[in-house]
């Protein structure tokens, strides 16, 4: 009996899982549907105590792990079919957790298959999280939602930081692109900013496995008072000779300069060649724990004392479960539009994603 009620309670486990997919696929957030199906006949004893594991409040704690219940389930379906009893729906539990450890739940609580399932239903989800009062920041942010839809993403855009606010509303999300500029090198206040309990939501998504990803200013020179953000990224912007940081004109900035790929057989640069780039070339300050995929080395030409300084242009990262990918090129509408910039901001997110 015990392999009996063991089967009920992962086959319970596996059509929450689905309810809250399905709600979620119709913009009913999970905290609501959780509260509805909680107050109906439909909601098992199990489904309330485990709720805080459901809902990625203790998303580390474990009590019955996805290996555990498919060994279960394969001991059951087997016996079934000596029996000759037939279980559809216990078959297609096993299925779905045999899935889920391969994509590396195994040592998760089984309440991670409603992640799983989200992961599988929805593909991908990516959140922008664009600054007002830039003329250019709209465009980019059409430009990259149409590169993600291309690729199956499901897209959401924003132009505020409160989905950070609630800790289920980003549920699920396979990837965030922070579009945030502190606009020309000082922030100012109708851009606003990141608050500390917004920046520790974020660290923590990432860190739970959600992929972050982006370019240029928009993330590496984002959130200047948030060290921990730049932590996380793995580097932020200081200049880009001549000016240092800033001329009047930022086409003023842009100069002839040559990206070296440095890791070519690298999933995200592999069958890239080195290039040379008009634009901003950017000095950053960067960890030394990144996985730098591309270089460029600066001239002297503007700032002598700099001369031969090799600086990362790609890079990626861990944070935690989280990963991170950083491309220092991207000003302009038109630095994205050149293919070897495309491709590898395109490979870079995916990557992130995963």
């Amino acid at each position: 009996m015990k392999l009996a009620i063991n089967t009920m309670i992962h086959g319970i486990n596996q059509t929450f899982a689905e309810a809250i997919t399905l709600a979620q696929g119709a913009e009913i957030t999970p905290d609501y549907a959780f509260n509805v199906i909680e107050a109906s006949a439909a909601c098992a004893p199990k489904l309330t105590y485990r709720r805080p594991l459901y809902m990625d409040k203790t998303p580390y704690d474990v009590t019955f792990t996805v290996t555990l219940a498919e060994k279960d389930m394969c001991i059951a379906t087997d016996l079934a079919r000596s029996s000759g009893v037939a279980t559809p729906q216990g078959d297609v539990t096993l299925s779905v957790l045999s899935k889920a450890k391969n994509d590396g739940f195994g040592h998760r609580d089984i309440a991670a298959i409603l992640n799983y399932m989200r992961k599988g239903n929805s593909r991908k989800r990516q959140h922008y999280l664009p600054v007002a009062g830039t003329a250019m920041t709209p465009a980019l942010a059409d430009w990259c939602a149409y590169l993600l839809l291309s690729e199956g993403f499901v897209v959401d855009v924003y132009a505020t930081l409160s989905p950070l606010a609630d800790p289920f509303n980003l549920a699920g999300v396979d990837l965030i692109v922070p579009i945030w500029s502190s606009a020309r090198s000082s922030h100012k206040i109708e851009f606003g900013n990141m608050t500390k309990s917004e920046e520790d939501r974020l660290l923590k998504l990432i860190a739970a496995r959600c992929g972050i990803g982006g370019w240029h200013r928009h993330m590496g020179d984002a959130f200047r008072d948030r060290p921990t953000y730049h932590f996380m990224i793995g580097g932020q912007f200081v200049a880009h000779p001549p000016g240092w940081p800033d001329n009047a004109v930022p086409s003023d900035d842009f100069i002839d300069y040559d990206v070296t790929i440095t890791a070519p057989t690298h999933e995200v640069v592999a069958g890239i060649d080195s290039f040379r780039m008009l634009s901003e070339q950017y000095y950053m300050l960067v960890d030394p724990s990144n996985a730098v995929l591309a270089t460029t080395t600066f001239s002297g030409e503007h700032l002598w004392w700099i001369e031969g300084a090799t600086i990362p242009v790609v890079w990626t990262r861990r944070w935690d479960k989280g990963r991170v990918f950083y491309f220092s090129i991207g000003h302009t509408l038109d630095d994205l539009k050149v293919p070897q910039v495309t491709q590898i901001i395109r490979r870079g997110l995916i990557w992130a994603a995963r």
